[in-house]
């Protein structure tokens, strides 16, 4: 319903008969409906242009820090073909499946997570629990680099002609708001991230703690900016249809299945499998956060994708690397006890570990070189 179609209410009721004018202001639903499509009108015309601005810039300090901070190490490329086709497919496919429960923009803001690898959180999983760190730092400083020109393409097919299909009557209105030029200049900055942070880490082994804590807590206080700015949009970030929820919570599953399936086809070493997968479904949200949140009232409502999506990333990832560790997938010692492998590195066991022989990925040297940089850390 439109605003318009009641703002002339007054002139409607004097030109009825008594009759309808009794059935219209006696139709509580009519009257909620003419109020709610007003207030809404109003809170999508309301915004504050200084604060979007400055919500623009807050996200985009937060990204670089995110990424530079966890960006100190490098290893041999890989996995670019689950992360640039798998998921954007798998993202589309749930947007098809929900096409008609989820809002136009929300559908946009899950494809654009999607087609955006390079979560630099992957990272702290990985040597958290002891899978093949080299490997997963090579796949997020690959992927971040290619995104320049992979994510443009993605967006592209998925946005402009599929998602254009599959809802044609709203997908243009969405299509022409889109800021190509905010989607650009924080790729850009990523990259930009990427490059510091590795060269950095390279430079200054000593202090790369004191920098990956800054990155670990600009990631924490990019997820409270998107909460913050979705609760002052036109919807309530926590009052949202059900779907917004088990609809950013089937990319994560279905990209680590898939991918961990393709991993144990291709006959990866296990501790190289957990790494894949969840390098594979873990995706850089503050693209998409930077997106939503340039949009003013109504785009900033869709902040609450990101949130979620980078939510669920820490609850599934979290139970994934458990799993690994209890089925033996990761570097550590099988005898040790949880809460040890926590907090030791295990990385260099890469090179008499008998699951890597003769079909290795990851070389032990390009591994080694890795893990001398983690323990100088």
């Amino acid at each position: 319903m439109s605003c318009d179609m009641y703002g002339d209410l007054d002139t409607i009721l004097s030109n009825s008969s008594s009759e309808l004018r009794s059935v219209i202001c006696n139709n509580e639903t009519f009257l909620d409906s003419c109020l709610d499509a007003c207030e809404q009108e109003d809170c999508n015309d309301s915004g504050d242009s200084t604060l979007d601005i400055v919500y623009t810039v807050v996200i985009q300090v937060l990204v670089f820090l995110l990424v530079f901070g966890l960006a100190g190490s490098v290893g041999v490329y890989i996995g670019l073909l689950s992360q640039f086709i798998l998921m954007p497919l798998i993202g589309f496919l749930v947007v098809a499946m929900f096409q008609t429960q989820l809002e136009p923009l929300y559908a946009v803001s899950l494809l654009i997570i999607c087609a955006s690898p390079g979560g630099s959180y992957s990272n702290w999983w990985c040597n958290l629990v002891n899978l093949d760190l080299a490997l997963s730092v090579a796949m997020t400083t690959v992927s971040t680099i290619c995104s320049a020109f992979m994510l443009p393409v993605n967006v592209i097919i998925y946005v402009e002609l599929g998602y254009k299909k599959l809802d044609p009557d709203n997908a243009q209105e969405i299509i022409d708001l889109l800021p190509y030029t905010t989607i650009a200049y924080t790729l850009a900055n990523v990259i930009v991230a990427v490059t510091t942070g590795l060269y950095f880490g390279y430079k200054f082994p000593a202090r790369m703690k004191t920098v990956n804590l800054i990155g670990t807590c600009a990631g924490f206080l990019s997820i409270i900016l998107g909460v913050v700015a979705s609760s002052t949009s036109c919807a309530e970030p926590w009052n949202q249809d059900a779907v917004v929820y088990y609809g950013t919570l089937l990319p994560v599953v279905l990209g680590i299945v898939l991918a961990m399936g393709f991993a144990t086809l291709a006959r990866l070493p296990q501790p190289q499998r957990g790494a894949v997968s969840i390098e594979t479904a873990y995706q850089n949200t503050g693209i998409s956060l930077a997106v939503a949140l340039s949009l003013g009232p109504k785009g900033r409502a869709a902040a609450i994708i990101p949130v979620a999506y980078g939510a669920w990333e820490a609850v599934v990832f979290g139970i994934y690397a458990l799993m690994c560790w209890y089925i033996g997938w990761t570097l550590s010692p099988p005898e040790e006890k949880l809460w040890v492998i926590l907090v030791n590195s295990y990385q260099d066991r890469i090179e008499t570990d008998p699951r890597y022989n003769g079909g290795s990925v990851v070389k032990a040297a390009d591994s080694k070189a890795v893990v001398t940089r983690v323990q100088a850390e």
